[in-house]
């Protein structure tokens, strides 16, 4: 379940981090990646 804008739980993290791990994300170069559930759009 998600939290509040602002705080992300250890799930979310673990999801962004098994994608970025994955042949999925070779396109992702230098990148830097906000997790933040859109508190600061």
């Amino acid at each position: 379940m998600s939290n509040p804008a602002g705080f992300a739980d250890s799930g979310e993290i673990a999801d962004i981090v098994a994608y970025l791990a994955s042949p999925a994300a070779r396109s992702v170069t230098g990148a830097a990646w906000t997790v933040d559930n859109g508190a600061y759009a």
